[in-house]
């Protein structure tokens, strides 16, 4: 097992008051396996890989301006804050609970998204990828080739995809409406895999025509295709 060691450089040191009292912040540059815990202040965070290994920083709490993963590395975000994290150049972002303004996937970086995270805003482009299996989240946006899966969450603001962006939506009993909602351009209906309901409003020209529904079987379905299928073997077989 690797021995998690934190590689800082100082780029610039911003100060800030709490209080009566002079606080710095700082710019971190991990190059190395590293924890940003409660209690860290960072204004600019950047995680790079090295040569044959991957750089993993686990965030547990804290608060950071602006995070940005490069390279293969990985960052998993527990607790917190962030103003703004990235996921770039083929980089990982798990984040299973955290309070995030914005959330970029970019050049080919991947994000996933579970329960207790809260995002405000989300955006996939330039060949990335997002799956969203919980949380809550307002708007997100597919762009540049970007690519979403949405199977579970909140989703209490829009879905807005354009310029060869794709949404993916998995569930059951979905319904796609192309007129309406809170903007005009439709919404998308139905049930998550745990038969939450869910209703999103989408927004803009050619969103209608990029989300796409992805109707998952219901289990006695599912049960009943499967023994169909034997049957129409044992029947071939004599």
């Amino acid at each position: 097992m690797k021995t998690k060691i934190i590689t800082i450089l100082a780029a610039a040191v911003i100060f800030s008051f709490t209080g009566s009292e002079l606080t710095a912040v700082e710019d971190k540059i991990f190059t190395s396996d590293g924890v940003i815990q409660e209690g860290d202040e960072y204004w600019n965070v950047r995680v790079y890989d090295t040569v044959g290994d991957h750089t993993i920083v686990d965030m547990t709490g804290g608060t950071v301006d602006s995070l940005c993963a490069h390279h293969e590395s990985i960052v998993n975000v527990s607790g917190g804050d962030i103003a703004t994290l990235r996921s770039r150049d083929s980089s990982s972002v798990n984040v299973f609970g955290c309070s995030i303004y914005e959330l970029y996937a970019d050049d080919r970086g991947t994000v996933h998204i579970w329960d207790n995270a809260h995002v405000d805003i989300l955006r996939t482009r330039s060949d990335s990828m997002t799956t969203v299996a919980g949380g809550t989240l307002g708007l997100i946006s597919a762009s540049r080739f970007g690519t979403v899966n949405l199977i579970g969450g909140l989703v209490y603001d829009y879905l807005a995809a354009g310029d060869s962006g794709i949404i993916n939506i998995y569930g059951y009993r979905l319904t796609k409406i192309d007129t309406g909602g809170h903007y005009g351009s439709g919404f998308v209906s139905g049930e998550w895999l745990d038969k939450t309901a869910f209703n999103i409003d989408l927004s803009g020209a050619d969103t209608y025509s990029r989300v796409i529904l992805h109707e998952i079987p219901e289990p006695a379905t599912v049960l009943l295709i499967a023994v169909g299928s034997v049957c129409l073997r044992k029947r071939r077989t004599f």
